[in-house]
């Protein structure tokens, strides 16, 4: 799980945006040399803690 992404934020600021270009990178190698399998989670602004909190994440 990459969390925290700031790509998958799609964010419009130009710093964020930079940013997130650079994220681009390290998605596609944990992607495609690191792991079976890869989700991504945008940034969120509190933590999600539990299970309920992280089912919220795909619900929206």
């Amino acid at each position: 799980m990459i969390n925290q992404s700031l790509y998958a934020q799609q964010t419009t600021d130009p710093i964020l945006q930079s940013r997130a270009d650079a994220e681009k990178v390290w998605i596609k190698r944990v992607s495609e040399e690191i792991a079976g399998k890869t989700s991504i989670v945008p940034w969120q602004p509190e933590e999600k803690i539990g299970y309920d909190k992280m089912k919220d994440l795909i619900n929206h």
